[in-house]
């Protein structure tokens, strides 16, 4: 959840700056609306968008993951086999998170729209209200406020009557352009993202391509509007859930968009750089690897054959790896009683010659390997179980916790551990994969200081069977 966060407060940011840079001098006003309001939603999509064409997926069919190992809290996990495991654990911390403080915040800004909309329909309950075709208009007594909510325009009975005219004008577009619905998705983003300065920035923008629309359609059916528009500049409370018609911070503005040249239709072509900027995101986010990824099992048994021989015969040769991991699936296939009389040969020195060099899938073996102290004559989900448990028990008491302090971290930590029990029970290939270095190097010391296993057997010999164990370090 901390990734997504961070990938669509980066992603606001990136649109942002080219708002900023290319667009926002523009005379383009509806396509700058268009902008802010896609692209705010856009950077929510993308980090969950992800593309197989851009991603580099690392094959795992005969990796076994075990289940996750918290450090810092006690967790129920899913054992292999579906068995529920118990993880010890020897670091206890403080049930607090930060998670807590950002559910308070949308506690606290929900209440604050909802004391807005509150304050907006007693406005209207309290008011005068007339009946127009299409929008009602709302007396406010004592006030020289203007604003637009919805389908209601809200205006002071002590605005003059000269100006009335320009103010209804201007109001009158944003409630066809149902402008509201704009503010009102900003306001959501900014109960989720209250901590986001860049939904604020957002919200201050759309508002300010609002009044530029609203300006330059009104101006086209009143000659007098620039000067009214001049002849007032009240300074008065900022509302961000309404359309405001006499924001002295916006004044100006407005008075220069009405009077600038309009932009060349050579200018659109700016917008087109968002393109190159969206797939440089999803390029981003398709070629994550947060962990070791499972096989698309959608994909049929024969493309997959396909696939791989196509791959073979492009690269002429095979490296030694992939040799092993093609005699693992001749194993499989042979386990699977799938052999045929043209093939026999090849199976037949695959299972004289296998041991050491094959790795047999976890689904497939007679024997798992054993870790010390589990009992050999238990069933295959116990012994799976107990070596689940043996492991993270391990990584618990021998995990150095005190990184997290020299590191100055915070939040979880997710680290990725690969390694290979061999047919001596011996581990080889150890490697681990961590946001900071020293948590993988950390990761791989206390998984070398394992004891020596008995090793996993299939059809009476000793095989290499790999494994993959994700670690979250939970630091307060």
């Amino acid at each position: 959840m901390e990734t997504i966060i961070v990938q669509v407060v980066v992603f606001q940011l990136c649109f942002l700056v080219v708002y900023e840079l290319l667009l926002r001098k523009e005379t383009f006003f509806n396509w700058n609306r268009a902008y802010l309001l896609i692209m705010s939603i856009v950077s929510l999509i993308i980090p969950f968008i992800k593309l197989k064409s851009f991603s580099k997926v690392i094959p795992s069919e005969f990796i076994i993951s075990l289940p996750a190992i918290i450090l810092g809290e006690t967790k129920r996990v899913d054992s292999i086999g579906g068995t529920d495991l118990e993880i010890v654990v020897m670091n206890t911390q403080s049930v607090f998170s930060i998670v807590w403080i950002w559910y308070a915040g949308i506690v606290v800004f929900t209440g604050v729209l909802l004391f807005k909309l509150f304050k907006i329909w007693k406005f209207k309950l309290t008011s005068n209200s007339v009946q127009k075709k299409g929008y009602s208009i709302v007396t406010l007594k004592n006030s020289e406020e203007a604003f637009s909510f919805l389908k209601s325009i809200f205006l002071g009975d002590k605005i003059e009557n000269t100006q009335k005219e320009s103010i209804l004008t201007h109001e009158k577009v944003h409630v066809k352009e149902k402008h509201t619905i704009d503010l009102l998705w900003f306001e959501l983003l900014r109960i989720v993202f209250w901590f986001n300065p860049l939904v604020y920035i957002y919200q201050k923008r759309i508002t300010e391509v609002h009044e530029f629309i609203a300006d330059k359609s009104a101006s086209k059916h009143q000659q007098n509007y620039y000067e009214n528009l001049l002849a007032k500049t009240f300074n008065i409370a900022q509302f961000s859930v309404v359309n405001q018609f006499y924001s002295s911070s916006l004044i100006k503005k407005r008075i220069i968009m009405l009077t600038k040249q309009k932009s060349s239709k050579k200018s659109r072509l700016k917008y087109l750089v968002v393109a190159p900027v969206i797939a440089g995101m999803l390029l981003f986010t398709s070629c994550e690897q947060p962990g070791v990824e499972s096989p698309d099992r959608n994909t049929s048994v024969l493309d997959n054959i396909e696939i791989l021989k196509e791959s073979i015969a492009a690269n002429g040769e095979m490296t030694k790896e992939e040799q092993e991991a093609l005699k693992t699936l001749l194993v499989l296939t042979s386990n699977n009683r799938l052999i045929k009389e043209h093939t026999k040969d090849v199976f037949e020195e695959v299972d004289n010659d296998y041991s050491g060099q094959a790795e047999v899938p976890f689904t497939v073996i007679d024997k798992v390997p054993i870790y010390p102290g589990c009992d050999e004559n238990a069933t295959s989900e116990e012994l799976k179980k107990c070596f689940s448990i043996g492991i993270a028990t391990h990584i618990n008491k021998n995990f150095n916790t005190d990184i997290a302090k020299t590191l100055n971290l915070v939040g979880k930590q997710k680290i990725f551990i690969g390694f290979k029990v061999d047919e001596y029970g011996q581990l080889k290939q150890v490697k681990a994969r961590a946001p900071y270095k020293a948590l993988a190097i950390e990761a791989e010391r206390v998984i070398n200081t394992l004891p020596v296993l008995k090793p996993g057997m299939h059809n009476g010999k000793a095989v290499t069977v790999a494994y993959s164990i994700p670690v979250i370090f939970d630091i307060q």
